[in-house]
Formats: C-alpha cells, sequence, structure tokens
C-alpha cells in the first residue's frame, strides 16, 4: 500500500501473515516459482518460497523513499505481532497506517501515526480481538483521518 505526499516523498506500507501457502493446489500450474495459476479458476497465486521459513509469523513494515523511489528507508519494522492494511499521508511528515492480526500475542486492530516524518511511530488506537479489523486510513483534514 501506498501514499504519494509529495512528487519525491512516498511510503510504503507492506506485511506478511503467518501461512505456509507453499503447496501447488489441485488445479494449479507453477509458471514460475512464485507465480502460479488456476485456469479454471482463473486465478493467479503468488508463492513464497521462504515464508514456512519464517519463525515470526507476521510482519509490519513502512519504508519511505524522500528521491521518488531512488533509495529507500525503512522507517517501521515489527515482527511477530501484525500486518499493514493501509497507509495514508497529510503531508511528507503526518501519517498513518492500519493494521490487524487475527492470532498470536496480540490479535486485533490497530492504527499507528508519525508526526515526524516517520523517525518515530506511536500507537494511538488497539483495539483488542481477532474480530477486530481495519483495512484502510484516509486522511480529511490535518488533524482528522478515518478509518
Amino acid at each position: 500500500y501506498g501514499t504519494f505526499p509529495t512528487s519525491t516523498t512516498w511510503y510504503v506500507s507492506a506485511g506478511s501473515w503467518p501461512e505456509n501457502n507453499n503447496k501447488l493446489q489441485t488445479g494449479e500450474v507453477e509458471l514460475t516459482q512464485r507465480i502460479r495459476v488456476h485456469a479454471l479458476k482463473r486465478q493467479v497465486r503468488f508463492n513464497n518460497p521462504n515464508r514456512a521459513a519464517a519463525p515470526e509469523g507476521y510482519v509490519a513494515g513502512i519504508a519511505k523513499t524522500t528521491d521518488g523511489g531512488k533509495t529507500w528507508t525503512t522507517v517501521f519494522s515489527k515482527m511477530g505481532e501484525f500486518y499493514f492494511n493501509g497507509i495514508d499521508c497529510w503531508d511528507e511528515n503526518n501519517c498513518a497506517a492500519v493494521g490487524e492480526a487475527d492470532s498470536g500475542s496480540a490479535p486485533g486492530a490497530r492504527i499507528y501515526v508519525t508526526s515526524d516524518g516517520g523517525k518515530t511511530w506511536t500507537r494511538t488506537m488497539f483495539n483488542a480481538g481477532a474480530a477486530n479489523s481495519i483495512m484502510a486510513v484516509t486522511y480529511i483534514s490535518a488533524t482528522e483521518l478515518w478509518a
């Protein structure tokens, strides 16, 4: 998920959840090590051959570029608790990212915000419970966002 507060400053949130999807499903054809196609269902599935080896389960990360994508810096990284579903910024300093987990040590939905260009991220909301989810976030003003 990405947000582009200026022409050169961009943020991308990403993550993964604990799942071993390495098994070839019935009816699938492996095009490459990472791409599988099920012709009858008309589905494409991206395989991660390294996922089964990741002991941390959930992975959440945010990367930032200030030169239009030439170089990237990881500004947030957390292993084992949740993954991100979306990110939005009002400007290059004020951003919010939403994430969730339905199992593990801290199941629930959460919002993280930064007001210093990604140097620090603070969890401002946590709604505990495996059934809780937040899929997107949008700034509607400099002081208000909807999630």
